[in-house]
């Protein structure tokens, strides 16, 4: 029981830290990468998942 609830709390911690570097990553795209319908999609898609 302990051991699950510690695997979901590193699953979560995990999730955050992806959650962040994605926005990172699409924050750097655009700022070097003239604006594409692709990275478009993809920051509408990080930006609804940590709203």
């Amino acid at each position: 029981e302990k051991m699950a609830h510690a695997v979901r709390c590193d699953l979560d911690m995990i999730e955050e830290l992806n959650c962040m570097e994605a926005e990172e990553l699409a924050r750097e795209q655009q700022a070097c990468v003239p604006v594409d319908p692709l990275s478009e999609k993809f920051s509408a898609l990080v930006l609804g998942e940590l709203s």
